[in-house]
């Protein structure tokens, strides 16, 4: 991990980005902010948890961005081959909340969903975070939540 004042990976834009929802965090009980997968990852870096870094929501973020398949919508199509999910970062009565929605359309269609769904309940598991996660024929909605 590294310090905000280092330069890194991050953009001036995704550190702005980073330290305005690290304010919100500490202000709010109840939010959701809709994040890329890599603003994510960089926020759950600087995440303080009881003084600590968070670093159950580091592992889980890691772990599923290692395991979400990227997108397949056909050849040629500017989508395939890229992440196209997003997460919706945030707290609930101030406990930390994760939301990830996977589309239908984005996947193959021999995607075995209920195993993927199985293991990212695992994962969620092994990182202190209750999993539920619902779908329809147009895609799935995943929570994690940190009692």
């Amino acid at each position: 991990m590294f310090t905000l004042t280092e330069k890194g990976n991050m953009t001036d834009e995704m550190r702005t980005k980073i330290v305005a929802m690290l304010e919100v965090d500490k202000e709010f009980r109840d939010y959701s902010i809709e994040v890329k997968p890599v603003d994510a990852i960089a926020f759950a870096q600087f995440s303080v948890k009881a003084g600590q870094p968070d670093e159950m929501l580091f592992k889980l973020l890691t772990v599923l961005e290692a395991n979400i398949p990227q997108a397949n919508r056909g050849e040629g199509h500017p989508k395939t081959g890229r992440s196209t999910h997003a997460y919706r970062l945030g707290r609930q009565v101030g406990k930390r909340v994760l939301f990830l929605e996977l589309h239908k359309t984005d996947y193959p269609s021999d995607l075995d969903l209920p195993a993927l769904l199985e293991q990212l309940s695992l994962f969620a598991k092994e990182y202190g975070a209750l999993c539920e996660a619902s779908g329809d024929q147009h895609g799935w909605a995943v929570e994690f939540l940190w009692v």
